[in-house]
């Protein structure tokens, strides 16, 4: 729905924490305890989002914690409308994009920025004074965009906050880069490998990570980038390598199979109850 169609990609999924500490007017220039205000697209995009009428990303946060007692609350500068000033076309009044080098903490960023362009200055001191704070609990999910003013907040002194980030982009918007580890990267056991934890096993076995991929549904594996049925890339070759990579694992290939406009012969070598 916040798309606009249903051909869309997971591109980020962290989990992190965050925790807070005592105030320091000498904070590191790239801190991340009192962000900057920012939008999230540099480090993203390759260029620039569309106008705000045509959206290409949805970025999620979950939060594992509650506000009270912590803090850490989320700064937002809700969009007014097409003529809002904050939102004039294009957004580049930040560090991190074009001239002004990238400085996370606030007050090292705006005393940066103060000191070398003035009416960006004055027109980031709108920003905060616009500022609202979302509030959140244990399961809240904050769904905003690439494009959205917003920044971390401190958290109280040794309180901890957990959230996890994910980014959904249009499926063929190759601009929009990639911020995790490709998917296919957790297959073959990889983490127990990198942990040793492998060493201690009995005998080699196949990945968790594959388990889980066989038992998601087409359009759950379509949006980590695995051709849904009726993609241009399924043929009866390519159903072939499926069945013998993911059918042994107990994949339902019938989906795909039925999608394909392929002779009924095709369908006898590639049952789905493996």
């Amino acid at each position: 729905q916040l798309l606009g169609t249903s051909e869309f990609i997971l591109c980020q999924a962290d989990a992190w924490a965050k925790t807070g500490v005592e105030e320091n007017n000498n904070r590191d220039y790239f801190a991340n305890i009192d962000q900057r205000m920012h939008m999230d697209f540099p480090n993203h995009d390759l260029n620039h989002p569309p106008p705000f009428e045509n959206p290409e990303v949805v970025a999620v946060i979950i939060y594992f914690d509650e506000a009270k007692g912590r803090d850490g609350r989320t700064g937002l500068v809700p969009r007014t409308g097409a003529e809002d000033e904050l939102y004039s076309y294009p957004y580049y009044r930040m560090p991190g994009f074009g001239k002004i080098p990238w400085i996370n903490d606030r007050k090292q960023a705006e005393k940066y920025i103060k000191a070398e362009d003035m009416e960006t200055f004055k027109f980031r001191e709108k920003l905060y004074r616009r500022e609202k704070l979302a509030d959140y609990c244990i399961g809240t999910t904050l769904f905003y965009r690439h494009d959205v003013w917003h920044r971390g907040r401190p958290l109280l002194p040794q309180q901890t906050r957990l959230v996890c980030n994910l980014v959904f982009k249009k499926t063929f918007k190759v601009r929009i880069n990639h911020w995790s580890t490709g998917f296919a990267r957790q297959f073959y056991n990889i983490k127990a490998i990198l942990n040793r934890v492998a060493a201690e096993m009995e005998r080699p076995r196949v990945g968790n990570v594959e388990h889980f991929f066989v038992k998601l549904t087409p359009f759950q594996r379509s949006v980590l980038g695995f051709p849904a049925p009726g993609d241009e890339y399924w043929n009866e070759h390519t159903l072939e390598a499926a069945k013998f990579r993911w059918g042994v694992l107990g994949m339902d290939l019938t989906p795909y199979i039925q999608a394909l406009k392929a002779p009924q012969s095709l369908n006898n070598g590639l049952d789905s109850n493996h």
